[in-house]
């Protein structure tokens, strides 16, 4: 029973690092934009505020 029982915390984690992949790809893309936009910009955060 121990082994069945190993065998189904190994299916578990491998389901959560799955879900942590598609989790990643829009935190991925935002930052990578957020990136080229303060490339293209710099002055993003001027002496008025953010803009």
């Amino acid at each position: 029973m121990e082994l069945v029982e190993s065998v189904k915390k190994v299916f578990r984690s491998s389901t959560d690092t799955s879900s942590n992949k598609y989790l990643m790809v829009p935190i991925f893309i935002f930052f990578s934009l957020l990136i080229l936009a303060m490339i293209r910009s710099p002055i993003i955060i001027s002496q008025s505020g953010i803009g």
